[in-house]
This record gives structure tokens, C-alpha cells and sequence, in this order.
């Protein structure tokens, strides 16, 4: 990464953390009313992961089970649907600053599809492709937080370094 990226980049991340801090200190993106607390919605058992869905208020999680342990792979918030909740998924996007006009974006694991949601009602004109290995996290992904494919949104079943290295397709 050249200086001029780095500082694009640094900017940019700069940028979309002072956006956060104004945001909650204008009390925009406020924590969700609490209900009678997080209730399980369904359990999906795939070939790669067991999978939850959780409601609590107007959020509702996918999460990953290892043993014991949950992990959040997406959240979604009803009540503020163009909010990221979930960190990294906030930071994820600032890929979309270095290509002058984005055209094709390609995502490798679809989650909850946050990500790409917000990205395909933020930035219209970008075609995206979405590769999620795991058909149960498709499944989840589209009843549960919304995601519908369209002529801007494919969704792929696949490995996606596999498919990354297969495709003949050049992303942004």
C-alpha cells in the first residue's frame, strides 16, 4: 500500500469512526428497548456449523454454536435497518473508498447478509456477489434478516476461495 492509500485508507476509517461517535452522541442508534429477554427462534443443525436464531426486541442475531460457545456472525436491528450493529461489518465496507466507481463487489461469506443488504441499498449502481459455503446460513439469511437476490444481488453455494479462483468474473 502506496502513502497516498494509506492515507485514503486512514481517512476513511477515521471518517466512519467520528460518523459512530456523532451518531451516539446525537443519540442516534440507541441501544434497543429491552423485552423479557432473548428467546431462540430456530436452531438449524447444517453440515458446517449449528446455527441459532435469536430474537431479543427488534434485533435479531444468527449465531454460531462451537461446544459451548456462541458466536455472532450477524445481527439486525428492525427498528434501524440501515444500522450495522455487528463492528466489523461497519469496517467491512470501507473497501467500497479505493475504486473510484464501484462496479462488481465480491463478498466470501454471506452471514446474515448485513453487509450486503446495506450495500445494495446504499450504492445502487454495484453488482454484488455474495459466495457462502454453508446453504443453511443462505437459508437463515434470507428468512429471517431479509435477503433477497435480485439482478444486483447472487447469492453463490460454493467454496469461496474456490470460487474466487474459478471465476472468470473481475471484482473491484
Amino acid at each position: 500500500m502506496n502513502r497516498i492509500d494509506r492515507r485514503a485508507f486512514g481517512l476513511g476509517v477515521a471518517a466512519l469512526g467520528l460518523a459512530g461517535a456523532w451518531g451516539a452522541a446525537q443519540g442516534q442508534n440507541p441501544a434497543p428497548a429491552r423485552t423479557a429477554g432473548p428467546r431462540v427462534i430456530e436452531r438449524f443443525k447444517s453440515p458446517y456449523n449449528d446455527i441459532e436464531v435469536v430474537q431479543d426486541g427488534t434485533r435479531v442475531s444468527l449465531l454460531f454454536r462451537v461446544g459451548r460457545c456462541l458466536f455472532t456472525e450477524s445481527e439486525y436491528d428492525a427498528a434501524q435497518p440501515d444500522f450495522l450493529p455487528v463492528e466489523y461489518t461497519r469496517y467491512a465496507t470501507t473497501a467500497l473508498i479505493y475504486p473510484a466507481r464501484p462496479r462488481r463487489f465480491l463478498e466470501n461469506g454471506l452471514g446474515g447478509g448485513r453487509t450486503v443488504s446495506y450495500l445494495h441499498r446504499h450504492v445502487p449502481n454495484l453488482a454484488i456477489t455474495t459466495v457462502e459455503i454453508d446453504p443453511g446460513v443462505v437459508e437463515m439469511a434470507k428468512k429471517h434478516f431479509g435477503v433477497r437476490e435480485d439482478a444486483r444481488l447472487k447469492i453463490v453455494v460454493d467454496d469461496g476461495r474456490r470460487y474466487a479462483m474459478q471465476t472468470r468474473v473481475r471484482y473491484d
